[in-house]
């Protein structure tokens, strides 16, 4: 059984197409990896034991010695410590008033804000409402405090949704980097619950599409057995005996549900696309060649290959740190506190040993003295001591002062040496100095719920991957959550055209970061501060200041029960007023100019009102020359005006609706612009010319009127032919996916 993947050829120099063949090889490097992981794993146990308050000495041993009177507990302050430590990185998912950040690249620059806060909301909203989020984002968390990487995995590549995984079921080859760029095969362990692993066959014609082996699926469910601890499916025998020991119970056959163990092994083809396959854990492969006659390989129960176009679409995983440059390198809390916490434990069971041992009284038996006679007899207010007895009024213990200094000493080595920010203030009655004001005291306590400035951007640089892959997901995933999603947007107005696959391009997703570093008492003190400063910003900044100050005392769900509704008119107003400033303008003869930073869509519409007014104005009262002068000299400036909004539209793929509408009114615009410039060309030609020849120039003012009426009938035919050429191209898109659609049910049948 190989346990490699296929490379080339060394004679014939062949590059494989495939770099795993069969089951039996992805079972072997599977298995490899897991035997390579035996060291780690009881490491990971015993850091496991540290946080689940696992006593320093075994009991049993104790008593063999006779010596289980002694104190023998944890006092889990590695707990505590863990406690501590992810507190402030819950605080960076939980504390802000979205999840994400959205940045929509194309769009005028008011209306795109408008859409990118109104598709963040509705994201954050939908991963919210996720029953498993919380779930999954904390193991996660805890994985990578406890053991330095906290992995997640999307199992479903049409899923937004992803599944955490502990520590002990991802297994790297020794020396994998960091950088999953360069990762070339992963293993994981996992077993199925038999009711889930007969739904992915239950239609078995869909699920051998799909890459399901049927028959090796039905074989597995119907020859499973209990998982044992000498036989875990997501972890080594001794992580399991200590999940044993944690949830207080211990595997038998009667007892535990049937599951079917199982690897899921991931590898990097030569072309860069990541197959995978699922494989069963104890199946032999050796006696499966050997017994099978036909050479049918029944350790498959899935195929699927180059199905992911890289790694970021399968297995992402927070890390504590970069370590040594390798996966395998890098460690979490436990690792570093190991040897404190166990020297502080034991030392502080000697101490407990030696405070009970010291007050009680001791005496010495001679040799003639009887042990069941060792009892003080009471004599009136006088305790008199059996004969044989003598008491020691020598003191045979060291002082147990040292003992404390020495344990206090470690704390602080351990302090130092993780980070941590545990309260060590002594706290002593006698000090009358000791009093402190409030300010003091939320600052002190402000130090013990946060993390460093390289935590927190390492996280959320990792998260931003998470949730980019997430959104992705969504803008096409057929979820029923992720369809609300898009609709709840398009019903607030986003373009329905930008959420396809195209349109992962024209969004930028980020983590939205929390103030305070995941401290709510220093994120607190920060919105005093700038509540104080207010009048410094502007009516959005103000209300933002408002909505966060309120948010830190009262949670982010309650902010709408204190604070109205936010009004975003004024972002509108802005335009709109200046484009009116624009037309009075264009009327005294001036050119405005048009910039991509202006929001083109209300400039279009203020300029389309403006010129449509004018029209009507003058329909009826061609013989008045001085308003039809006006109006003309009017239409000539604001057409070409409006044409250029229109470029810059048009070359918005989110505004596609907006933009027919638009083309669409420009025209009937043209069209009424073109009688009224004809009308005023005749009446300057019908003039005589200033030499008094009675005819006009050949560049007279008839001449400008004419140029300027084509120039504006060929801009209106351009976008017109450019509406045409897009939904042609959207019709032959069409029925080029009707027709692949047709291939794959045929294909099917």
């Amino acid at each position: 059984m190989s346990s490699e993947l296929e490379n080339v050829d060394p004679i014939t120099l062949e590059v494989p197409s495939r770099r795993v063949k069969s089951g039996d090889q992805a079972q072997g490097i599977a298995k490899r990896l897991d035997e390579l992981d035996d060291e780690a794993s009881d490491r990971r146990a015993a850091v496991d034991g540290m946080f689940d308050g696992n006593p320093p000495y075994q009991s049993s041993k104790l008593r063999i010695n006779q010596q289980s009177y002694r104190a023998n507990f944890n006092p889990r302050e590695a707990e505590a410590m863990l406690d501590q430590k992810h507190i402030p990185y819950y605080d960076l998912l939980s504390e802000t008033p979205e999840l994400v950040d959205v940045d929509l690249k194309a769009g005028d620059p008011y209306q795109k804000d408008r859409w990118s806060r109104t598709v963040a909301e509705h994201f954050s909203d939908m991963v919210r409402e996720w029953p498993e989020w919380e779930q999954h984002m904390q193991l996660s968390q805890l994985q990578m405090l406890r053991h330095g990487i906290g992995p997640i995995i999307f199992e479903d590549k049409k899923s937004w949704k992803f599944k955490a995984l502990k520590r002990s079921q991802v297994l790297f080859p020794p020396m994998t980097p960091v950088a999953d760029g360069k990762w070339s095969v992963i293993a994981i362990r996992a077993e199925y619950p038999l009711h889930e692993l007969m739904e992915k066959v239950s239609n078995e014609s869909v699920a051998a599409t799909l890459g399901w082996n049927v028959a090796n699926v039905k074989r597995a469910i119907a020859t499973a057995t209990p998982r044992t601890s000498e036989d875990d499916a997501i972890s080594g025998p001794t992580e399991r005996s200590q999940t044993e020991i944690r949830e207080n119970y211990f595997l038998s056959d009667s007892t535990v549900t049937k599951t079917v163990s199982v690897f899921i092994v991931y590898w990097r083809e030569f072309d860069g696309k990541i197959s995978w396959t699922i494989v069963l854990k104890s199946f032999n492969a050796d006696e499966n060649k050997e017994n099978n006659e036909d050479k049918i390989d029944r350790t498959s129960l899935f195929f699927s290959p180059s199905e992911f176009e890289n790694w970021e679409e399968v297995l992402q995983v927070f890390s504590l740190g970069v370590g040594d440059g390798t996966i395998n390198g890098i460690f979490g809390l436990g690792k570093k506190i190991f040897p404190h916490i166990t020297v502080n434990t034991r030392l502080l069971c000697q101490l407990v040993d030696n405070a009970f041992i010291s007050s009680t009284i001791l005496v010495q038996r001679n040799a003639d003295a009887d042990l069941e006679g060792a009892n003080l007899i009471q004599a009136g207010p006088m305790s008199i001591l059996p004969s044989g007895y003598s008491i020691q009024t020598g003191q045979i213990f060291s002082d147990p002062t040292r003992g404390l200094e020495v344990k206090t000493h470690l704390s602080n080595i351990l302090v130092s040496n993780t980070g941590s920010n545990q309260n060590t203030r002594p706290s002593t009655p006698s000090n009358k100095r000791d009093v402190r004001t409030a300010t003091e005291i939320e600052a002190e306590d402000a130090k013990l719920t946060r993390i460093g400035k390289n935590e927190i951007n390492r996280y959320y640089s990792q998260l931003d991957r998470i949730y980019r892959q997430m959104f992705n997901r969504a803008l096409t995933s057929t979820e029923d959550d992720a369809k609300e999603f898009r609709q709840l947007c398009i019903l607030d107005g986003v373009p329905k055209e930008i959420f396809s696959k195209a349109g992962i391009k024209v969004f930028k997703v980020r983590a939205m970061r929390a103030v305070g570093s995941g401290s709510f008492l220093q994120r607190r003190h920060i919105y005093r501060e700038l509540l104080g400063n207010q009048g410094l910003f502007g009516e959005r900044g103000r209300y933002n200041i408002k909505e966060d100050y309120v948010a830190s005392l009262v949670g982010q769900s309650k902010v709408a029960r204190y604070l109205e509704a936010r009004d975003v008119s004024d972002e509108i107003t802005a335009d709109h007023s200046f484009a009116v400033l624009e037309n009075s303008a264009m009327k005294q003869g001036a050119p405005a100019l048009v910039v991509s930073t202006q929001w083109h869509v209300p400039h279009m519409q203020v300029h389309l009102k403006a010129a449509t007014d004018g029209i009507n104005s003058i329909q009826g009262n061609w013989d008045n020359v001085e308003l039809l002068a006006e109006v003309s000299n009017f239409l000539m400036i604001v057409g070409p005006h409006m044409a250029k909004h229109l470029e810059f539209i048009a070359s918005d793929p989110t505004r596609e609706q907006e933009y027919r509408v638009l083309v669409q009114q420009f025209n009937q615009v043209a069209q009424l612009s073109d009688e009224v410039l004809n009308q005023y060309s005749q009446k300057l030609k019908a003039e005589p010319a200033p030499d008094g020849s009675g005819q006009e120039g050949e560049q007279g003012e008839g001449k400008q009127v004419d140029q300027a009426r084509q120039a504006l009938s060929q801009e209106a035919e351009r976008h017109a032919q450019q509406i045409r050429h897009r939904e042609e191209d959207h019709q032959q898109k069409l029925r080029i996916a009707e027709e692949e659609k047709a291939q794959e049910i045929a294909n099917e049948n």
